[in-house]
């Protein structure tokens, strides 16, 4: 056999294994003949118990139809393939997301596919779970599960202490009161042991108080927030009393890291709600409690509570949408609801399996399953009381998270501020809350964009940058033949980069920019986006978002405290490293290692380092000598958090070691041993020799340090689950432009955002750059200076000697 054969049979076999490893694996979904439906599914395995069973009666059903899974995050995968035009065929979508969806185009109507019978069939339906997906006589999506909202108790404590269990007649006052004989000290340290109660610390939880005392936090018309509505502020004090007074509910104050969840699976708590019936599966692991579920109690204004309906809807996306609409109507019927009612992930939205007797008696905990269905039970005249939580607009989402929810967690929960009242807390949240409304009806303002002119002037400007620089090049070419072919070919050699630049780099910075001016979401079409100038920047630069404000400061103080960390402690390892000894080596790898560990990995580790019980505290308590409880809170506390992060940073401190180590390592050793013989120690010779000969080290390391501090991103994204940690104390300006840009889908403000830090940047680089002049050593550059000197100094010497020649004529 030749070279050449023998070379050429390594590929042919791999593609011949490929090819027959493909043919072998061909699943149903892969083969001809069939539709296959695309369905993201969340990850976890009780959501996984019903997809499976679903997807099983449903081929069934339907030969030549199958269901691809995409098994993930369910909210932002799915925001994320509608986004990039590779939507699922079929979208679960909460009440939440609905009215954002339907106004984007994201979902199909599906009455021009229902037939009388659908249409009739939609009155199964507790009308609470129904309504939020219907607009007049179009349907965008049917409801096949809801979440209400409910109290979990623990028998085990009710029955230690003597309490009677929670009854249908229950209030506020026999909550609180409960809560109260539940709460117990049991080692007299001053540190609670068991709570009485836990409720949910998002707005459905906020949401059952405010309304159970009358409340309302939208105006009729829906334009305007009230939160500062004296029921608001009375349910709020409400809350405020369980937590600060009675401290009947675990905080950042009375606690350590633990969770709610945790303490009841602790037998630690209880009660735990209102919150969710989503925790079912969860509890019916725990062994060792014995818990069941009861109504939330009522308010001074009547019994009330949240009741948060899932829907399925078909894509305006999907390529089969009479078969995804097969498949969104199966998981409505009877058929479909009563697999979701076996699997216990949620509870049913038709009443025909909500309210049957295999349903509400079957076996296993909770024992008091009417309770899941009690506020939506309209049989025989009586009055439902489950309530659909409030919503207004595409924003409102935003004014859940940035007004209330991170008002109120810091408020209740967290570290209390000195004289802060309810009320002001209260008028806070209405502030922020009216300001974003505005924001969203300002967004459907402005001139729409002509996209077609848009890419004809981003097009133009690529060329007139392209042919600027050929016309330089051509200029140059023009000096002999030999320049011109070397151009040719130097042009060629780079034209892959240059294309790849201009297409992926360039293109996309220049269109950004341009989107910085515009309000417009990924999500919704393209015709929908408006310019509007430089609104997004007047805003954010007026101190109008206060979100902004909070990560621009939390950023800073990183960066004050990271920068100057990072650089001493990189070159005090590096001179450390830097010895001439058996093994040196091994410990610069070991050093260097934790550098290149992934960013991810790293935060998961530290999240365990600084938990209140965690090793560093441990260690810092004299190993265990001072409880836990009495040191810092690490990740619990506002004023911790970011010297927390900056340690962490120091992980990966031996990337800087290295390139100081480099520096080091050019320093020739004439200059320290001619800095002895004058009689220098060993900080004369760091100062007068080390420094200002790595000084160009060190400028290199402090300016890719500000660029890098400035985007920290990673390791508070994954500390605080994408959150701001508490009080936003740790919501730096990385993540709070990924929240805005691709959470929420904010792609103009985003993009203003991205813009403003890029400036930053650069003012501080280029500051850093001016200032080199004064205390950076370059070597070249002090030889150039000396030859300068000696020539001038000839020159000098010239001078004189012909002005005294001309004097002595």
């Amino acid at each position: 056999m030749s070279a050449t054969a023998r070379a050429a049979w390594l590929p042919l076999a791999l593609i011949v294994l490929l090819a027959a490893w493909a043919a072998l694996e061909q699943s149903p979904v892969q083969q001809p003949g069939t539709v296959v439906l695309r369905w993201v599914v969340n990850s976890q395995e009780r959501d996984q118990v019903f997809a499976r069973a679903a997807r099983a009666a449903f081929e069934a059903r339907h030969p030549g139809i199958r269901i691809q899974f995409i098994k993930t995050n369910e909210g932002s995968k799915v925001e994320t393939m509608i986004a990039g035009g590779d939507a699922p065929d079929i979208v679960n979508v909460g009440m939440d997301r609905v009215h954002y969806y339907v106004r984007a185009g994201v979902l199909r109507d599906l009455a021009p596919f229902m037939t009388p019978q659908d249409r009739a069939d939609l009155a199964s339906f507790f009308p609470v779970c129904a309504a939020p997906f219907r607009r007049g006589d179009s349907v965008y999506a049917l409801p096949w599960g809801c979440v209400p909202f409910i109290l979990f108790y623990n028998r085990n404590l009710f029955d230690k202490y003597g309490v009677p269990y929670p009854t249908p007649d229950w209030t506020w006052e026999d909550y609180r009161r409960a809560a109260r004989a539940l709460t117990h000290d049991l080692d007299g340290d001053g540190i609670t042991d068991e709570f009485g109660a836990s409720f949910a610390q998002w707005q459905e939880g906020y949401y059952c108080w405010i309304y159970q005392n009358g409340g309302r936090v939208l105006t009729p018309d829906g334009r305007r927030a009230t939160f500062d509505d004296p029921k608001v502020v009375e349910a709020v004090e409400f809350l405020r009393r369980l937590t600060r007074e009675d401290r009947v509910i675990p905080t950042d104050v009375n606690r350590g890291r633990a969770t709610g969840t945790g303490l009841f699976e602790a037998n630690r708590m209880a009660m735990h709600g209102p919150t969710g019936s989503f925790y079912i599966p969860t509890y019916r692991e725990y062994d060792r409690v014995d818990w069941d579920i009861a109504s939330v109690p009522a308010g001074p204004s009547g019994r009330g509570t949240m009741v948060a309906p899932l829907a399925f809807g078909v894509s305006s996306q999907s390529r089969h949408p009479r078969e995804a609409w097969l498949l969104v109507r199966f998981l409505s019927s009877s058929e479909g609801q009563q697999i979701l009612a076996d699997s216990g992930l949620f509870v049913p939205c038709r009443r025909d399996v909500a309210l049957s007797d295999r349903f509400l008696k079957a076996p296993g905990p909770p024992r008091n399953k009417y309770a899941l269905v009690a506020m939506m039970d309209d049989r025989d005249g009586r009055k439902p009381w489950g309530i659909v939580p409030p919503w207004s607009g595409d924003r409102w989402g935003d004014v859940n998270e940035e007004a209330l929810n991170s008002r109120l967690q810091t408020f209740l929960f967290g570290v209390p501020k000195a004289g802060e009242t309810t009320l002001e807390v209260c008028r806070a949240i209405n502030r922020r809350a009216n300001e974003i409304l505005e924001e969203d009806r300002q967004a459907r303002t402005g001139t729409p964009v002509n996209w077609s002119a848009v890419f004809a002037a981003l097009g133009g400007i690529l060329a007139v940058l392209v042919g600027a620089w050929a016309a330089s090049a051509v200029r140059v070419a023009r000096r002999s033949r030999r320049s011109r072919a070397e151009q040719a070919w130097g042009l060629l050699a780079i034209s892959p980069w240059l294309a790849g630049f201009l297409v992926f780099s360039l293109g996309p910075l220049l269109f950004s920019l341009f989107l910085s001016l515009t309000r417009s979401s990924s999500l919704a079409p393209a015709s929908m986006a408006r310019f509007v100038g430089l609104d997004h920047y007047r805003w954010l630069l007026a101190g109008r978002d206060e979100l902004f404000l909070k990560s621009l400061a939390a950023t800073g103080k990183y960066v004050v405290l990271s920068v100057p960390l990072h650089l001493a402690a990189g070159l005090a390892l590096a001179l450390l490293m830097n010895a001439r000894l058996r093994g040196i080596n091994l410990f610069r790898t070991i050093y260097y290692l934790p550098a290149v560990m992934p960013a991810v990995a790293s935060a998961v580790l530290f999240l365990w380092v600084f938990r209140q019980q965690g090793v560093l505290n441990y260690l810092l308590g004299g190993f265990g000598a001072i409880p836990p409880t009495r040191m810092p809170d690490w990740l619990g506390h506002p004023f911790w958090t970011i010297p927390a992060i900056v340690l962490m940073g120091l992980w990966g401190v031996g990337s800087g070691m290295m390139i100081y180590l480099a520096g080091l390592q050019n320093i020739p050793t004439q200059l320290y041993e001619a800095a002895e013989i004058d009689g220098a120690g060993p900080w004369a010779r760091f100062r007068a020799v080390t420094l200002p000969m790595l000084s160009p080290v060190l400028f290199f390391n402090l300016v890719m340090g500000i660029i890098g501090a400035f985007q920290v991103f990673t390791s508070a994204f994954v500390l605080f689950r994408g959150g701001g940690g508490p009080d936003d104390s740790a919501l730096f300006y990385s993540v709070y432009l990924y929240r805005k840009a691709f959470e929420q889908f904010q792609i103009g403000y985003g993009s203003a955002l991205a813009w403003i830090l890029f400036a930053l940047i650069l003012a501080l680089t280029l500051v850093v750059f001016r200032s080199s002049a004064f205390w950076v050593y370059y070597e070249s550059q002090r030889a150039e200076e000396v030859r300068g000197g000696e020539r001038r100094n000839r020159t000098g010497r010239r001078e004189t000697r012909r002005a005294q020649g001309a004097g002595r004529d």
